[in-house]
């Protein structure tokens, strides 16, 4: 059996009957045990620095202008123009960091201590099905 399923309520492995084959959904996740996915995006520091020094080059650039040549197309010319010296930098830096947690839970029917902290789980979460209320 595969080593990495262990129950995240008990600590339990997956029985060798609860084996079950590889399908394209689930993969090889042992029968009757859940896998609870957690995934969080965040804008990759990187990204952000390089969109702070962009802003800030622009905000330098016109100051440094007397202000009746502060024109809309002045303006647009000093954006592409600091856009242009960021460019791959910023094309190889991507906007968003991801982080994916995953936890598994042993069928219920193995004990009535993960059968309870799953069900407060869903409480929680309000993931309870329609039908129980």
């Amino acid at each position: 059996m595969n080593d990495k399923y262990i129950c995240n309520l008990s600590g339990l492995r997956p029985k060798d009957e609860e084996q079950g084959e590889f399908d394209e959904e689930l993969g090889d996740l042992p029968i009757g045990w859940k896998e609870i996915t957690i995934k969080e995006r965040n804008y990759n520091p990187e990204w952000v620095v390089i969109q702070t020094i962009k802003e800030q080059q622009f905000k330098e650039a016109i100051a440094s202008i007397e202000k009746e040549q502060q024109t809309d197309d002045v303006k647009l010319f000093l954006r592409v123009e600091i856009a242009s010296k960021y460019a791959s930098l910023e094309i190889n830096t991507p906007k968003y960091i991801y982080e994916n947690k995953v936890a598994y839970i042993a069928p219920l029917e193995h004990d009535k201590q993960i059968e309870d902290t799953y069900e407060e789980i869903l409480k929680t979460l309000d993931l309870q099905d329609e039908d129980e209320g």
